[in-house]
């Protein structure tokens, strides 16, 4: 498995250990347009494209940004940025738990993990967030993370004569 693969695992495991295990997770962006079809509350995340600077034969610097987005009811009409911001940081407080972005296994679904040695990360930053109430009496909020790690591409080596 990839380290993009493992970075996105550890971001839903860490949302669905925060949020509840049944969670709806849907992937693809989840920008609305006039209609609103799905359950709330429901998170929407999406990869988007990455960056990547050669810094050795074969080895890459690369940031991955992955928007997430999180759509809950809105309580009150008056409230968008409060209610936002309490949103925000509970999502945050499920994220952010480490400096490296470190892998954690589940013990059982709700209530407890432990820490592994698997750091995925360089470092890891919420470059943007976003509060807004994007239907009548529905909340979003939008953020993008950015990852930053370090991975080998050795493909190259089978096509060279």
């Amino acid at each position: 498995m990839s380290i993009r693969d493992q970075i996105v695992d550890e971001l839903l495991r860490r949302i669905k250990f925060s949020f509840g295990q049944t969670s709806r997770i849907y992937a693809g962006d989840g920008g609305v347009w006039g209609s609103w079809g799905r359950e709330l509350p429901c998170f929407h995340y999406y990869e988007m494209p990455d960056s990547r600077k050669l810094i050795g034969n074969g080895l890459y610097d690369i940031i991955l940004p992955i928007q997430l987005e999180y759509f809950v009811k809105l309580t009150r009409k008056a409230g968008v940025f409060e209610e936002g911001r309490e949103k925000l940081q509970q999502v945050q407080a499920a994220i952010e738990l480490d400096e490296r972005f470190t892998v954690y296994m589940n013990v059982d679904n709700d209530s407890k993990t432990i820490k592994t040695d698997n750091e995925l990360c360089v470092s890891y930053e919420m470059r943007t967030c976003e509060i807004a109430e994007i239907l009548d009496n529905t909340l979003g909020v939008g953020l993008i993370y950015e990852f930053r790690y370090v991975d080998k591409f050795l493909g190259y080596e089978k096509f060279r004569h």
